[in-house]
């Protein structure tokens, strides 16, 4: 885009990928002056560029500071649990579609890191809102369980004990929760 083609278009190229302008309006323009195919799967576009525009103004999260702060793991659990969550659980990782600290941001990250979701092209990215992961992912394929079990996904509705609905993940043989809303 910057190197093989004329100078009019890289200046239109430049132009628009440098403007603070509305998304929009910046993809409706980049189909019809630098591709030349105005309108062509416009709303498709403009939905594929909103998302490159959010993966880009993510921070870059090394560890440390409110969202990737240690959680007070009680010690007495700590050697029952086999996969303790590391540094991957507190990044982005590839295919997520979530806002860094949400609690769906988080059971995101935990899932890719166990191993649990393993297509990160974007198709489990977003789920919904914590209370409707499990309808989605049963959707998908995933086996819906009353009883609780090791690595098993836990969403509520509403909420509880005064939070909002919230995301968990079963991590032992008993319920060890672990909210990630921040």
């Amino acid at each position: 885009m910057l190197e093989g083609d004329n100078p009019y278009y890289i200046n239109i190229f430049k132009r628009i990928a440098t403007s603070n302008g509305d998304i929009d309006n910046l993809t409706s323009e980049f189909l019809a002056k630098w591709e030349g195919v105005p309108g062509n799967k416009l709303a498709q576009r403009q939905a594929i560029a909103k998302q490159a525009l959010a993966w880009f103004k993510q921070p870059n999260l090394a560890g440390g500071g409110a969202l990737a702060s240690s959680w007070n793991f009680p010690e007495e659990y700590r050697s029952k649990v086999e996969n303790p969550p590391t540094q991957r659980a507190m990044t982005t990782q590839a295919g997520s579609g979530y806002s860094v600290g949400q609690c769906t941001w988080y059971a995101y990250n935990r899932l890719v890191e166990l191993g649990s979701i393993t297509d990160l092209s974007g198709v489990y990215g977003y789920l919904g809102n914590g209370q409707d992961w499990v309808g989605s992912l049963v959707a998908k394929g995933w086996r819906f369980s009353t009883v609780p079990i090791k690595g098993a996904v836990v969403s509520t509705a509403g909420g509880f004990d005064g939070t909002f609905a919230c995301l968990v993940m079963l991590g032992l043989s008993k319920p060890l929760m672990r909210m990630a809303h921040f």
